[in-house]
């Protein structure tokens, strides 16, 4: 089963239902992209007007450049496996 799938069939579907098929937006953090994923693409399914958001912690307090681009690089890969970008509508950064 893929990360996405199974928020595709839980996550997505129980908000939809519980918000009563009033979902406008979906906002979420990153870690492998599953949630975003499963759940942003359910509910887009249910309504393509849905805006999907998603939202990277970034903390430019960090000391160590190299732990910098080993956590961003890390992020990168797994998100290139995992997170479907055709779902989402925008990001933004946050600290």
């Amino acid at each position: 089963m893929l990360p996405g799938q199974i928020h595709y069939e839980t996550t997505g579907p129980e908000m939809w239902k519980g918000s009563g098929g009033k979902v406008d937006a979906f906002v979420s953090g990153i870690g492998t992209g599953g949630t975003i994923t499963g759940a942003g693409k359910y509910l887009k399914e249910q309504n393509p007007d849905i805006k999907v958001h998603f939202s990277a912690l970034l903390d430019l307090e960090w000391k160590s450049f190299f732990f910098l681009v080993l956590i961003v690089s890390l992020l990168f890969l797994i998100l290139a496996f995992v997170l479907s970008f055709s779902c989402l509508d925008l990001w933004c950064r946050t600290s």
